[in-house]
């Protein structure tokens, strides 16, 4: 038995060079075409030779036999492209994606109106996450503080304040340097690095809208990039007979992302011939008919309104579908999403009031019709990602109520389901990551808490 490697994707050192992904992939299509259909072993020359291996590249093509083609891969980088085509890529199943992080970085909106939102909400979510979940920040600014000091770490920080105590006057030293410490703390407490600011910017994201420019690497078969191409060809087509805003801005950025891309293989021999369109927007290829009834089994129809935001963390997990019903008729055809947190604080009314106020831009708290469907044994491996103290709290509470459903409808399981079933709930309720696998992040609040928390 030998391994060997025969093709990778590499870096591409000089980005204003000149591709030939067309002829290198058609190339690579020939030569896997080899395999299937020549005696010869894959490092002879009638398999190697270029010429040969385009005309059977060819050959295959004109079968539809486009399997071959999905060996090559290219990496695409993708600056200041609208969340929005960011989602319908990543809804084609066949993809790897490093997007840039509503929780980690700060989003840039494209209007003052969604800025200001922003950076309200910013702001007041930090201060009700902090006042309802004192200690959020306490571990790390302990740390910190700690560290400012050259002492070992002991507890200087409780319920982000200055703890002073008989041990911490001892190791600080002096009444000097006790106000010193009040004076860093309160520096350290401006941190944009504390986990209290992180979910304060991933909630505040909910003003801002679902065309908001981002980030993001995409890998993607060669095989597959046309079938994009084709595939947005078709939603442009779609949408210049649409009405609504939405579907107007949308018919804009992909005519636009269609100029970038197409090019780049506009000497290609693959088509999409089987007359598919993208899922994802089954409403904005003209389809208006439901689609399945809602059932929970072996395989399953689940149907609820999420957020543009837990859309985009829900279609990642690409063993499952996911389509999105919305007319884009009108920014609140479905309603906004309103946090749990903003809820409990008496807010609902001064956030709904905001999100019509950016209403119009369609923010990522627009609420849309999901349709998701899938086996079981994958909604399980959801499970063990969104069951979680660490998951956005939207699509963990909306994880649970449909792994709710399944407990209800258990009889409709077959028994190597129910097993499984069994091993992701306990007394009859679902579990959460931490008791389902071994789980190495760091979590604050364990399996008891992360179901009942407010953010």
């Amino acid at each position: 038995m030998r391994v060997q490697v025969i093709a990778k994707t590499e870096e591409v050192k000089d980005i204003s060079k000149k591709l030939e992904l067309d002829r290198e992939n058609t190339i690579l299509a020939g030569k896997m075409a080899g395999i299937c259909y020549m005696p010869d072993d894959y490092l002879d020359k009638a398999i190697q030779d270029d010429d040969a291996a385009i005309k059977k590249a060819k050959f295959t093509a004109s079968n539809g036999h486009h399997s071959v083609y999905e060996h090559g891969h290219i990496t695409f980088l993708f600056t200041g492209i609208p969340k929005i085509l960011a989602m319908i890529l990543n809804s084609i199943n066949v993809y790897t994606t490093s997007e840039k992080s509503a929780r980690y970085t700060l989003m840039k909106p494209e209007t003052e109106t969604e800025q200001l939102k922003y950076e309200k909400w910013k702001v007041k979510m930090q201060e009700l996450i902090l006042a309802t979940y004192p200690d959020m920040d306490d571990d790390i600014l302990n740390t910190r503080l700690c560290k400012k000091f050259g002492i070992d770490k002991i507890t200087l920080v409780k319920d982000n304040k200055l703890l002073v105590s008989d041990e911490s006057f001892k190791l600080l030293g002096s009444e000097g340097k006790l106000q010193d410490a009040y004076e860093v703390l309160a520096d350290l407490k401006t941190s944009e690095t504390l986990p209290s600011y992180k979910l304060a910017m991933e909630n505040a994201r909910y003003m801002l809208s679902v065309f908001t420019p981002t980030v993001m690497s995409w890998t993607v078969s060669y095989r597959e990039l046309c079938y994009v191409v084709d595939y947005f060809d078709k939603l442009k087509d779609s949408l210049e007979n649409m009405d609504g805003e939405f579907n107007k801005r949308l018919h804009n950025v992909v005519d636009e992302f269609l100029g970038e891309l197409a090019p780049l293989v506009d000497d290609r021999l693959v088509f999409e011939n089987k007359k598919e369109y993208l899922r994802f927007l089954p409403v904005q290829h003209g389809i208006t008919e439901d689609i399945g009834s809602t059932y929970f089994g072996d395989t399953y129809t689940s149907k609820y309104k999420a957020s543009f935001a837990q859309v985009a963390q829900c279609q990642r997990h690409r063993t499952l579908r996911v389509r999105i019903i919305f007319s884009g008729d009108k920014p609140n055809e479905y309603g906004y999403y309103i946090p749990e947190i903003v809820k409990e604080a008496g807010l609902k009314k001064e956030w709904l009031k905001d999100m019509y106020e950016v209403g119009k831009y369609y923010p990522q708290g627009t609420l849309v019709q999901v349709v998701e469907q899938g086996l079981f044994e994958d909604f399980v491996l959801k499970c063990k990602e969104r069951l979680c103290g660490r998951a956005q709290l939207e699509i963990m509470m909306m994880t649970e109520k449909l792994m709710w459903e399944f407990i209800t409808h258990k009889d409709n399981l077959s028994e190597y389901n129910k097993k499984l079933l069994n091993s992701v709930t306990k007394d009859g309720a679902p579990c959460t990551k931490c008791n389902i696998i071994k789980c190495t992040e760091k979590c604050r609040w364990g399996s008891q808490k992360s179901l009942d928390r407010l953010i």
